[in-house]
């Protein structure tokens, strides 16, 4: 694994314990006896632990959790414990002697201890989490071959009582929001609102914002507030969580289990923020859907952003990529039909811009009509420049009739 592992420790938002380890496990548990010291890392060859909680402190076990390095940025979670779980960062326990592999960054809980796992260069100490993959850019099929099939039917699901009827027909109603999304993006210029709502709708954040680039400036196109929010409030997106996702072209995420009390000016008062990037066909981040909650929110709780509301969010940034990439198309054919009418009759000026490559070069047995206009010169003269066109569009439709 390249670069060092830190484990941070966070107690009440408040970090209490930062430090490195360039090569072996780490197990984390609560005191063995009253001598062991309190966040103090005992170093062996190839092995370290570290005692995060207080000997009465039965929430953790003595050897609770065991840290093991994986290639290709991830890890292995080994819960030592006989008994007490250990809570993930998708909302979901690993039992006592269970065991599972997670992408870095990663966040665990144990008791009330949150631990963040991550490599020593990404840095900033900020309890982000991320999906692991790039979304594909518009126009891109990633069927097959890509992992993102389910690997259990619907109908397999409810069967195993894996997912219940309630939360069955939740997810639907959040895919339904998800379509009007998609369908906007197809049919009309609304989808920045339909996607600002979207994301206050379907998370349950108190506003949702489509920003673009614009000479690299983050600029609003809309934002959509809660009903709860006062709309005229100063806000700004964090900026810190905008250059992460330009740069890493990911999906970044932080919950109010995960705040940290040393972050950055741009994140301070956010309890819980995510934001997806914008692509466009050539995979480059021309935008963001980017939402959040903040201290100062009339809510009883912030909302919690797991894997899920994550990935649903990367999708409402794919609609509106898509609807960016159709609306870029549009205007190049619109375009390019005023230009060819100029010359060609209405029908062939329509198939030009549908086909923009017949006006390639290419080697093919043509039929060519040659004609000389008499008294182009005193006539244009007598036309004028607007004139002219028009009446060389229609010299150019009656010889086109002649031809095709």
């Amino acid at each position: 694994m390249p670069g060092a592992l830190q484990i941070l420790v966070y107690e009440r938002q408040q970090k209490v314990y930062s430090d490195s380890f360039e090569s072996g496990s780490v197990e984390l548990g609560r005191q063995r006896d009253s001598k062991e010291a309190l966040y103090v890392a005992q170093r062996q060859p190839g092995r370290a632990r570290v005692a995060i909680a207080q000997l009465n402190e039965d929430t953790v076990s003595r050897e609770h959790a065991l840290i093991e390095p994986l290639p290709d940025g991830r890890i292995r979670i080994c819960n030592r414990s006989a008994k007490v779980s250990i809570r993930l960062a998708d909302g979901s326990d690993l039992k006592a002697g269970n065991s599972t592999e997670l992408d870095l960054p990663a966040v665990i809980t144990l008791g009330n201890k949150t631990v963040r796992i991550q490599l020593e260069e990404f840095g900033s100490g900020l309890m982000l989490r991320s999906l692991k993959e790039t979304p594909p850019a518009p126009g891109t099929v990633t069927l097959g071959g890509s992992g993102r099939f389910a690997s259990l039917t619907l109908s397999g699901a409810l069967s195993r009582n894996a997912i219940r009827n309630e939360q069955m027909e939740e997810i639907l109603r959040w895919l339904q929001t998800i379509m009007e999304v998609l369908q906007a993006a197809a049919s009309s210029s609304d989808f920045f609102r339909y996607a600002a709502q979207a994301i206050v709708e379907v998370v349950g954040l108190d506003r949702g914002c489509v920003l673009l680039l614009q000479d690299g400036e983050w600029v609003p196109q809309f934002t959509h507030t809660a009903s709860h929010v006062n709309p005229n409030a100063p806000w700004s997106p964090s900026q810190q969580i905008l250059t992460m996702v330009r740069k890493e072209k990911r999906t970044f995420w932080q919950s109010p289990d995960a705040v940290s009390m040393d972050e950055t000016p741009s994140l301070a008062g956010v309890e819980t923020v995510v934001a997806s990037p914008i692509l466009n066909p050539q995979g480059e981040v021309i935008g963001a859907i980017y939402g959040d909650c903040r201290h100062e929110s009339q809510l009883p709780e912030s909302p919690e952003v797991s894997r899920i509301e994550a990935m649903l969010v990367e999708l409402l940034a794919r609609g509106v990529a898509v609807g960016l990439a159709r609306m870029e198309q549009e205007q190049a054919a619109v375009a390019a039909r005023v230009q060819f009418e100029q010359f060609f009759t209405p029908e062939l000026s329509r198939q030009l811009a549908l086909q923009p490559n017949l006006l390639e070069g290419r080697d093919c047995e043509v039929t060519l009509l040659f004609c000389d206009v008499r008294g182009f010169s005193r006539i244009s003269e007598r036309l004028g420049p607007a004139g002219t066109v028009a009446w060389v569009s229609h010299v150019m439709s009656t010889l086109s009739d002649c031809v095709l």
